[in-house]
């Protein structure tokens, strides 16, 4: 009853710090913004999927919001025909979603608009804290520690960030830990019931359609089927059940455009091919691990409104500590399973491959630290459950300490979002 009380205080504590990081958060001062809600747009008022070819912006959407625009600090560009040919390639889920609240917000000014399309991210970052509370409480098999993770999780910046504003990263981040907790349930808990195996194979079936690098799921789906039945044409017919919604939009994407849509990343962009061998040396020159490190714990705006520096420094003692609590001792109270592992590390490589993919297609690299939002459960359940390692003195500290650097960071975010568009909130 205690854990049940404090898992709602956290989770009503993160819905009112959204819903006020929906309102303040400029118009369009997001990532693919303005490509994601004209997606959104054209898909309710023409009843069928955009391509890349098309052109669609919600110009009454920026219109009522230009003269407080106008008016920032610095230079907000016009971000109306910006990311608009990438985001028409999209799978459909996530602006599926968003057909009800856009219908709610034709009946209000447009003025707030932005801000109801906002709002189901946030009941989607519940959704996701949630699946990470039960994650960590059956993985880990201490409810403190789940709570604990779950807290420091709603406080975390980027994953604030991401779950106030209108694009797709939440959503993946969904799908991908509902399939991989719901994967761990059928696998490790005793009964495995059939709603259980249908919600498992419906989440893996939809998963896809949120970002196409979660065909990776399939893999998953593979995996326990088999483990779990040990039947091949169970295995089979599971995997072809779960690609099918998956397969069908491939399909009508193959047919709109031909070969080149196996190059969809970089369509907006004249190709320039780049050498695979030099990947690495690139990625090492152009400071990737310092912008996706910042990027995964909070760099706002356009990935142009960063928190000041000492914060990432903060994060990084933080992480230390506790990673290196963990590996210091192999007799721990609290093992971290070699499936969550795996599950994480197949969803590192294919954001990998996703990198390099538009690296090969435009000799530029694409990876940000919010498209690896996924991998914070487990980060936090090594960091601490390598705290808890420490002597009792230490642990305390630790813990205080890592607590304390997530809510400051939490804190930061609103000044920084203040301070870099103070004339937006005169």
């Amino acid at each position: 009853m205690k854990a049940r009380t404090l898992l709602i205080g956290i989770l009503v504590l993160y819905i009112l710090k959204q819903i006020a990081l929906a309102y303040f958060i400029p118009s369009w001062e997001a990532p693919d913004e303005p490509g994601h809600v004209g997606y959104i747009s054209y898909l309710y008022n023409e009843k069928k999927l955009p391509s890349s070819f098309t052109n669609f912006i919600a110009t009454s959407i920026y219109e009522s919001t230009f003269l407080k625009q106008h008016n920032a600090s610095f230079n907000l560009d016009d971000r109306r025909y910006t990311s608009t040919i990438n985001v028409g390639s999209h799978p459909p889920l996530y602006y599926l979603i968003e057909l009800v609240p856009y219908w709610i917000a034709t009946m209000v000014p447009t003025s707030f608009t932005l801000v109801i399309l906002r709002l189901p991210n946030i009941a989607i970052g519940v959704m996701i804290l949630y699946v990470i509370y039960r994650f960590s409480r059956t993985i880990l098999k201490n409810t403190n520690v789940a709570l604990l993770v779950t807290f420091l999780i709603s406080l975390q910046p980027m994953f604030s960030f991401i779950t106030a504003i209108v694009n797709s990263d939440a959503v993946v981040m969904l799908c991908y830990l509902s399939v991989s907790f719901l994967g761990w349930r059928i696998l490790y808990e005793k009964k495995s019931t059939k709603k259980r195996w249908f919600l498992f194979l419906a989440v893996a079936a939809l998963s896809p359609l949120s970002k196409p690098h979660l065909a990776i799921v399939f893999g998953i789906v593979t995996y326990v089927v088999w483990v779990a039945s040990r039947s091949l044409v169970k295995t089979i017919s599971s995997v072809a059940l779960t690609a099918l919604p998956f397969t069908l939009w491939l399909t009508h994407n193959i047919a709109t455009y031909g070969s080149t849509f196996w190059g969809y990343v970089v369509m907006n962009q004249k190709p320039e091919q780049g050498n695979i061998l030099m990947y690495p040396f690139e990625f090492i020159a152009t400071k990737q691990p310092i912008g996706i490190w910042m990027s995964f714990w909070g760099l706002f705006g356009w990935l142009n409104v960063p928190m000041p520096k000492w914060i990432y420094i903060l994060y990084g003692i933080g992480i230390g500590v506790g990673i290196w609590g963990y590996l210091r001792i192999k007799q721990r109270n609290i093992q971290i399973p070699s499936y969550a592992v795996c599950v994480t590390g197949l969803y590192l490589a294919s954001i990998l491959a996703y990198d390099i993919q538009y690296y090969i297609l435009s000799q530029t690299l694409a990876i940000q630290g919010r498209y690896i939002a996924v991998l914070l459960p487990i980060l936090m359940w090594f960091v601490v459950v390598g705290m808890l390692n420490y002597s009792k003195v230490i642990n305390k500290i630790a813990i205080v300490y890592l607590t304390g650097v997530f809510v400051v960071g939490q804190l930061l975010m609103f000044i920084t979002l203040i301070d870099a568009y103070k004339s937006y909130f005169r």
